[in-house]
């Protein structure tokens, strides 16, 4: 009879034709230091022989194959074969820092906290080097989790260690086409969790692939707005619906309405009065250059955006 191991860590990989990059996450996860990783690579329908290479090379991980569903899918799938007392979330573009696990595990221990998320490095644009510039370093301490994310703060998934308790029957949103992180991470502190910031770089968040496209911004617009309405909801049950967080929440439905004029001028109306509904005298403060914030504060937001798509068609013509 099979003897059922309790790890430290489980690590939860969805890879998708991740070709060489999934080779140097999966190594990045065994640099473990005395802590005890079960890394669970969830094949979400790949197709280029990188999960082949893997399962060559590091027989010992677990390796689950699906269907393609998406990332979010597969993070689920592999959060149910988890056994360790912390989970982790790395996807397989992405690298751990030497010595980081080790850190985090230590810090949750002692702590008591629910979730210990630590810092990340950005290293740029992987298929063009002219994008990116030096490496910087993101994340830092923050007062109130719940708070930042609904502000201007992003901290990489795999910045986060989660007490397997706290994310205790949380699923990945398996319908959203992007920012499935921020919906977790934040339903996470939605019911209370206690998070604690570990200095120190967690991981390196390495960026490749296309552009920005209108399809990626309707996407960025419509599940961002969903977010923010579940969010709204749950903190009125809760009555935790602060000042601050109105303006917040504002903050983001005024983001996605900037998105939706491009594209969707219905959706773009309906955004811009969830804004004035939770802020009649909306001014930005953030997410946007100060040009666009000043002539939002004088003129409101469909005149300036009025404003800034006449500019932004003279631009086009011009060039």
């Amino acid at each position: 009879m099979k003897r059922h191991i309790i790890y430290d860590v489980s690590i939860i990989m969805p890879a998708y034709n991740s070709g060489k990059l999934l080779t140097e996450a999966v190594n990045s996860c065994l640099d473990t230091d005395g802590v005890s990783v079960q890394v669970i690579v969830v094949d979400d329908g790949g197709s280029d022989g990188s999960i082949e290479t893997v399962e060559n090379s590091h027989p010992d991980l677990m390796i689950v194959r699906g269907a393609h569903r998406g990332a979010s899918a597969a993070r689920n799938q592999g959060l149910a074969l988890a056994s360790g007392r912390f989970i982790k979330f790395l996807d397989s573009d992405d690298l751990l820092a030497p010595g980081a696990l080790k850190a985090q595990v230590v810090a949750i221990d002692r702590s008591g906290a629910d979730v210990v998320y630590g810092d990340f490095e950005f290293t740029g644009n992987m298929d063009d080097p002219r994008i990116g510039g030096e490496p910087f370093r993101g994340t830092g301490e923050v007062e109130d989790v719940i708070d930042a994310l609904l502000g201007d703060w992003w901290c990489a998934n795999f910045c986060y260690l989660y007490r397997r308790e706290a994310i205790a029957g949380l699923f990945w949103d398996e319908h959203l086409g992007c920012l499935q992180d921020f919906a977790f991470i934040l339903n996470v502190a939605l019911r209370g969790g206690a998070f604690l910031h570990q200095p120190g770089v967690t991981g390196y968040y390495r960026m490749h692939g296309g552009q920005i496209t209108n399809s990626s911004m309707e996407k960025y617009a419509v599940n961002r707005s969903k977010i923010l309405g579940d969010t709204l909801v749950i903190l009125n049950g809760l009555g935790q619906l602060t000042s601050r967080r109105r303006m917040l929440i504002a903050h983001g439905y005024w983001s996605a309405a900037r998105a939706f004029y491009r594209f969707d001028r219905t959706r773009f109306d309906e955004a811009v009065a969830d804004v004035y509904r939770l802020e009649p005298g909306f001014s930005p403060k953030f997410w946007a250059p100060p040009t666009v914030r000043i002539l939002t504060a004088i003129f409101g937001i469909r005149r300036a955006e009025r404003m800034l798509g006449l500019r932004r068609n003279i631009v086009k013509a011009l060039k």
